[in-house]
């Protein structure tokens, strides 16, 4: 079409705005994409760090076992 009309041509705006509003929609798709991603792993990180805090109130032989249970011996 760039070879039929000239750059400031009805169709030629067209088609530019066309694909500007396609960019805009996908940006803002995987920016809605990265935020839901990015609060999961913050929320899966807080329960991994609650749970190793609770890992410290329990007493030596328990938490023993249960490091060995999860691979960490």
């Amino acid at each position: 079409m760039a070879t039929i009309y000239t750059p400031n041509s009805e169709p030629m705006k067209e088609i530019d705005r066309l694909i500007n509003e396609a960019k805009m929609g996908s940006t803002g798709s995987l920016r809605t994409y990265y935020n839901t991603y990015y609060n999961e792993i913050n929320r899966i990180n807080n329960e991994v760090a609650n749970a190793n805090s609770d890992l410290d109130s329990y007493p030596e032989k328990q938490r023993k076992y249960l490091d060995a249970e999860r691979g960490i011996i």
